[in-house]
């Protein structure tokens, strides 16, 4: 992304005072637009080996991207165990973990984790690189507004 335009509200008045004009909308006017590389990292996680029942049917909830459909995530379709979590690469990911599908039918769906769970590879987790460097909800939002700009 570029950085932002230095657009205040003097020069647009149609900006509540206190906010500016960026790439991404009016924002408030201490907000600084970045890159998301320079507030997050980001991560996917695995599917557990499907041959091997011992590691299906337990107790950790397990997203995979069809599961992801704009809206926060109470629960899983599917479950794993803790040998199907350690024997793959599979990641457990905290409740307020941003979810977002990377391909497939539900590419750029986004989600906001309730409950703690793992994640299958199709999906990227975006974790915070300090504590309240972002807002989760603001980048949900986001994401679902750059959907089309996302996947172009």
């Amino acid at each position: 992304m570029n950085r932002p335009s230095e657009q205040t509200s003097e020069r647009a008045p149609h900006l509540p005072d206190g906010y500016r004009l960026t790439e991404l909308g009016p924002l408030p006017a201490h907000w600084r637009v970045v890159r998301l590389g320079e507030v997050a990292q980001t991560t996917s996680g695995g599917t557990p080996q499907r041959d091997k029942l011992e590691y299906y049917g337990g107790h950790i909830p397990w997203i995979k991207s069809g599961e992801l459909d704009d809206r926060d995530i109470f629960a899983a379709t599917e479950q794993i165990t803790e040998l199907g979590l350690q024997n793959s690469n599979a990641k457990m990911f905290e409740p307020g973990t941003l979810l977002i599908a990377m391909y497939g039918a539900t590419a750029g769906k986004v989600g906001i984790l309730q409950i703690p769970a793992a994640t299958n590879q199709a999906i990227c987790a975006i974790l915070p690189k300090e504590p309240k460097v972002f807002i989760e909800r603001f980048l949900f939002y986001a994401f679902i507004y750059l959907r089309g700009t996302l996947l172009a």
